[in-house]
């Protein structure tokens, strides 16, 4: 059995809106004719820690706007007051050039409220509302019939092998080249609870682990493993020289690490063996950071 990336089910629902953002369009917003359908970046948000997770630009019936959309397996008590914090700071990251309508794709049930209401005493001070969508509700039948939808079937209500085989023929039917679409059908339906062996009934796996998304996401998957290895070997070895040179001291970056950078933290380790003083390397680490 292949082993999947920690985060493998928002990797594959990502790559689902970046197939195609107008079928999540629609469950979110409606039947809406989207004129224009346009992907952006989600970086632009710089000042929260984690990053939105999809932004498009849309021209509808009544306008352009801005469609931001999160997906949540188990959402905490926060998720309002983030859906907010996303929806303001996208709104003017883009110079408020035009509305920004958020909705969370949920995975899993959890009591969430759909909107955030913000007084002080009888006055009020702002009301933000989002769209849910709970794919859990949604009948896995329902899912495996939509050629648009048919890849998230392993997320509806009622999922089976039989079920999955139906969405399996319905994309192998509606599309020229269905390979990414099985891709997502299969990584899905793994991380709720079927087996390479249910799924290899089903899905011609040489198909599935040759398709693009397959192997973006794996891969993606393996560099960030790496990647943490190698940031937690840096942070083990900064730890080992700070207890030698300033025991006293051994704890008090821990604010400033956060932000550091693995090029940061390999400066940080060959500092802490140079510098004479903690408080001379804790001011050069502040300057370096302050000067990224």
């Amino acid at each position: 059995m292949s082993t999947l990336p920690h985060d493998v089910y928002d990797r594959s629902l990502k790559r689902f809106w970046d197939l195609d953002p107008r079928p999540l369009l629609k469950l979110a917003f409606g039947e809406e004719e989207w004129t224009r359908v346009e992907p952006r970046p989600v970086e632009v948000v710089q000042t929260l820690k984690q990053v939105a997770d999809r932004l498009a630009y849309v021209e509808g019936p009544e306008g352009p706007f801005f469609a931001h959309v999160e997906f949540e397996r188990r959402p905490g008590p926060d998720l309002s007051a983030r859906m907010f914090q996303y929806n303001v700071l996208l709104w003017a990251a883009q110079k408020g050039v035009a509305p920004v309508r958020s909705a969370v794709i949920l995975l899993e049930k959890a009591p969430v409220e759909e909107e955030l209401r913000l007084s002080y005493g009888s006055e009020a001070i702002d009301h933000f509302r989002y769209r849910q969508i709970r794919l859990y509700e949604v009948p896995a039948e329902v899912l495996a019939n939509s050629p648009e939808l048919a890849p998230l079937t392993p997320l509806g209500a009622g999922c089976s092998e039989q079920v999955v085989k139906v969405a399996t023929e319905t994309l192998s039917r509606s599309q020229d080249r269905p390979e990414d679409s099985l891709a997502l059908l299969y990584l899905l339906g793994r991380v709720f609870g079927m087996t390479d062996a249910g799924l290899g009934r089903i899905l011609k796996m040489e198909v599935v682990r040759m398709s693009d998304v397959y192997q973006e996401i794996m891969e993606e998957g393996r560099l960030e493993g790496l990647q943490k290895g190698r940031q937690e070997g840096l942070l083990r070895a900064l730890a080992q020289v700070l207890t030698l040179r300033y025991p006293q001291h051994a704890r008090d970056l821990d604010d400033l690490l956060p932000t550091c950078k693995d090029d940061d933290l390999e400066w940080l380790v060959g500092e802490t063996l140079k510098q004479s003083s903690f408080g001379a390397l804790r001011k050069q680490l502040e300057i370096r950071l302050s000067q990224r």
